[in-house]
């Protein structure tokens, strides 16, 4: 691939999120809309100033890693753990009761148990970078809504492991076993371990020994191996890029050299999300939106 052409669509990218940014704060509107629309506008099925906005997509995802890193930074561990419980309660009650109505409307309507079941598990999941940016924005989420809402969220992102997981054997001739669910589980639930290990320990020990050698340039290094290392660990673990963020963030919380920690990643969370959500506005489809319209007004009424 032609690296200039993949230089251009960023700069693209920065340019339409600076004049979404910019047009929307003029209206008094939320920036995330005007993100999305400017997307949507210069996206494939508009204009098509970016032809495939997938290929963006990588860079447009750090600005979720480093938004929840941010969260995870700014809650002290004995905090956390209490929003653990409400992750386990609040989101375990939202994720199993909404892929339960989901799965019985789509069996109802003739589809099969495995279509319904992955039906049940996109309708389920929240955008986390959505409802974390709005939070973040009006100053909630240390607010008791704002953490439950964050801990749902944080459910909802391990619970996407056990479901990618169970795509392959619904998508075989293979019947959905009780012994495939546990196994999933399982996995999910040892990756999470080793991911809250390392970073529980590795973390903080290494802004101790960084802090102490006193170079700024070194610190913004470790802060950004520090943001993405963690967010890497735990996908290769089979877990989700915002769930090692926001951990690394809750243990480095801890530290001493956290505020300066925070002030490194608050420049770059800005403009990486900004790609972000100008990047899903990409994919919207105008055509397909017209074609089906009765069906997505009744979806989205429902």
């Amino acid at each position: 691939m032609n690296h200039s052409i993949q230089l251009f669509e960023v700069i693209l990218l920065l340019g339409l999120s600076a004049t979404g940014l910019a047009l929307f704060e003029r209206l008094k509107l939320p920036a995330i809309a005007g993100f999305l629309v400017v997307g949507a506008i210069a996206g494939p099925g508009v204009l098509g100033l970016v032809p495939e906005p997938e290929r963006v997509r990588a860079l447009a995802e750090i600005g979720v890693v480093f938004l929840l890193f941010e969260i995870g930074l700014d809650l002290p561990i004995e905090r956390a753990r209490r929003l653990w419980r409400g992750a386990l309660i609040g989101g375990g009650i939202q994720v199993v009761f909404t892929m339960a109505v989901v799965f019985g409307f789509a069996q109802a309507f003739g589809m099969s148990a495995g279509s319904a079941l992955m039906l049940g598990g996109i309708v389920t999941m929240s955008s986390t970078a959505l409802v974390l940016r709005l939070l973040s924005d009006q100053g909630q989420v240390s607010s008791p809504h704002g953490q439950l809402a964050t801990s749902i969220l944080l459910f909802q992102d391990i619970s996407i492991v056990p479901l990618l997981l169970l795509v392959p054997l619904l998508a075989s001739a293979d019947e959905l076993s009780v012994s495939s669910i546990v196994l999933a589980v399982a996995r999910a639930a040892a990756g999470l371990g080793i991911v809250v290990f390392v970073v529980r320990y590795a973390v903080p020990f290494a802004l101790e020994r960084m802090g102490r050698l006193r170079s700024p340039d070194l610190f913004s290094l470790l802060a950004l191996l520090i943001v993405l290392g963690s967010a890497f660990l735990a996908e290769e673990l089979g877990l989700t890029l915002a769930v090692g963020a926001f951990l690394a963030g809750v243990a480095a919380s801890s530290s001493p050299y956290a505020q300066q920690l925070f002030s490194e990643v608050i420049p770059l969370r800005g403009v990486v999300l900004g790609i972000f959500f100008t990047a899903i506005g990409m994919m919207f489809e105008p055509m397909v939106m017209i074609e089906q319209a009765p069906l997505v007004f009744a979806i989205l009424i429902a």
